[in-house]
């Protein structure tokens, strides 16, 4: 007897970040940073504590700055990859793999930040119950920007929209998918959405109209944060440094958790939880934190605070400065939330 394993994810990487403008005019989405770790590899390090083994990534905008990223890190020679010239959509996207993927297979966007793993039996439910698709999904109080789903008995998905003007469920997607690969055959029967874009709800509600197609939801209940703007990616920040404070999630690499009452510079007041990493330097009069990571190779001029806030590697912060819930590359290029 073959035991079924769910051991292949493809990995939606390629837009551009436009909202976080002037930022990913010089970095990549995939590369900004949480808690001094970009989120493309929080994604990565997700699928593989879920066993997924074979990567298939699909890049387009600044393809180059991840793939050179990535080729530094342990993930190096796992990732196969696969380019979307044109922003067409997430369906688009996933079918760039028609011709590779054969079995079923997970989806997980790559803008999205989990820090809870979802149910341990949700790829098993997928295979034991010879499902066609299964969403992660969650609740939300005030559904918007993104996939509603209406649910009815044991899960089972009755009805699924992208960005809908009427709100008929609290239930959405989370960026985790599972597919057969009869999704291609539902792909390739879509039109583009009124944006120019090919909507994977669109591909499900193909599914939804066969008969004996089977689409499920899973419901989870972890943290999970969709990083679309400046204030997603300060909320994740302050959440993955409560974490490893509390020491649930191991520190960064190349930093150091600056405890309460630590001295930098001379009179430098610290208030945790603050990552600062190696070679940065701290002037006096200065006051970081809480809820601060501060990049490696960086330079905090003197009279500054700088709190709620995530300071990109190599930064440069001219004396008396004052920052609060601010995403910084350099004293041009920042985003205030």
């Amino acid at each position: 007897m073959v035991i079924e394993i769910l051991d292949t994810a493809i990995v939606l990487a390629a837009g551009k970040g436009t909202r976080f403008l002037p930022l990913t005019e010089h970095i990549p989405k995939p590369l900004l940073s949480v808690a001094g770790k970009p989120i493309i590899e929080y994604a990565l390090d997700f699928l593989q504590k879920l066993h997924i083994r074979k990567i298939f990534m699909v890049l387009g905008y600044k393809y180059q700055q991840i793939q050179v990223y990535l080729n530094s890190t342990h993930f190096r020679g796992s990732i196969k990859y696969l380019f979307q010239e044109k922003q067409l959509g997430l369906a688009d996207a996933i079918n760039l793999a028609k011709e590779i993927v054969k079995k079923d297979f997970v989806v997980y966007l790559g803008d999205n930040l989990f820090l809870d793993l979802p149910p341990n039996d949700l790829f098993q439910h997928h295979l034991n119950r010879q499902a066609n698709a299964t969403l992660l999904l969650e609740e939300k109080r005030t559904p918007k920007e993104t996939g509603v789903v209406l649910i009815g008995e044991d899960n089972k998905i009755i009805k699924i929209e992208e960005k809908p003007s009427i709100v008929f469920s609290n239930i959405i997607t989370t960026g985790i998918y599972i597919f057969s690969p009869i999704i291609f055959r539902a792909i390739q029967e879509i039109k583009p959405s009124p944006r120019g874009e090919f909507e994977i709800a669109d591909a499900i509600k193909k599914l939804l109209k066969q008969d004996n197609v089977k689409v499920y939801g899973s419901l989870f209940d972890g943290w999970r944060k969709n990083i679309s703007r400046a204030k997603d990616l300060l909320d994740a920040n302050r959440e993955v440094l409560s974490r490893i404070q509390a020491g649930i999630i191991p520190i960064t690499p190349g930093f150091k958790l600056i405890e309460n009452g630590s001295q930098i510079g001379s009179n430098t007041k610290i208030i945790p939880p603050v990552l600062i990493g190696n070679n940065a330097k701290i002037e006096k009069n200065t006051q970081i934190g809480p809820y601060t990571t501060i990049g490696r190779n960086t330079e905090i001029g003197e009279n500054s605070i700088i709190e709620n806030s995530i300071v990109f590697d190599e930064a440069y912060i001219q004396k008396n400065a004052r920052y609060n819930r601010v995403v910084y590359l350099n004293e041009d290029i920042f985003i205030q939330e």
